[in-house]
């Protein structure tokens, strides 16, 4: 996996699915119910700010990239014109 993709692979991650998971496995009572609010609430904050973090750096990425491909096509395109017969 490339070194650019790792951080987005870890802000994304799949914590509250084990949260909600373990929450659901949680036998029957009265304690049950108010655990998954709080867990659900917890999860739905974390994948909204997961989703501005991961908005914003892939932005940031992809302007990068851009930046990146601009120079290498103008870098061939030099090479290319200095390699041409006169």
């Amino acid at each position: 996996m490339a070194k650019a993709w790792r951080h987005i692979v870890v802000l994304g991650g799949v914590c509250g699915a084990i949260s909600g998971a373990l929450v659901a496995s949680l036998p029957e009572s009265n304690l049950k119910d108010t655990i998954a609010t709080i867990t659900f609430g917890i999860v739905l904050s974390s994948l909204i700010i997961q989703y501005i973090g991961l908005t914003s750096m892939l932005t940031w990425f992809f302007q990068e990239m851009k930046k990146a491909i601009i120079l290498l096509v103008t870098i061939i395109q030099r090479l290319r014109f200095e390699n041409m017969p006169r």
